[in-house]
């Protein structure tokens, strides 16, 4: 096994801290710092995690009061969470799972805002699903463990629920890496 001196024993992610781009004078020194997406760069979760999330969501929102078939409410679902993936293609802006639920709803004949408290909760619950659900990719500590050393390090993740996002870095003891 080949070790590398800031980690006795790694083999992980050699070719990032070798080369003439990480010594003196390379573009490495010029980097101020790294930002990070969260799924499939830092952590991947269960495919099942979507649907179990959606379940939680629908069942969190019957528990509230509202009254609707599931699979109406998933069809409308998905189809709300599409129409504003498209607006945010073309428009740059993201939005908050709440606005696609409220919208959702809408559907379904529910008139609800999206920062119903009844809403937000709901979308709480859903979020909560990913927290347990997710691992950590092969090498991650290990790279960010090296790259702190030289760059402060962010996270930027177009997941729409940042409070999920930190959930899941503490669940995975990522946390401290980042500002």
């Amino acid at each position: 096994m080949r070790s590398y001196p800031s980690h006795p024993g790694s083999t992980r992610c050699p070719a990032l801290f070798q080369g003439p781009w990480w010594g003196t004078n390379g573009f490495m020194e010029m980097i101020k710092a790294i930002g990070f997406d969260l799924f499939n760069t830092l952590v991947t979760v269960d495919p099942m995690t979507l649907a179990q999330a959606l379940d939680r969501l629908m069942e969190s929102l019957q528990q509230k009061g509202f009254q609707f078939q599931s699979e109406s409410f998933k069809e409308a679902y998905k189809r709300q969470a599409k129409k504003f993936l498209e607006a945010t293609r073309s428009t740059g802006r993201e939005t908050h799972n709440r606005f696609w639920v409220a919208a959702a709803l809408g559907d379904g004949g529910f008139h609800v805002e999206p920062d119903d408290p009844r809403v937000q909760e709901a979308v709480d619950d859903y979020f909560q699903a990913f927290s347990k659900k997710c691992v950590l990719l092969p090498g991650t500590v290990e790279a960010l463990e090296r790259l702190r050393e030289s760059f402060p390090l962010g996270l930027l993740s177009n997941f729409t629920h940042a409070p999920a996002a930190w959930s899941i870095l503490e669940e995975l003891k990522l946390r401290h890496f980042f500002r």
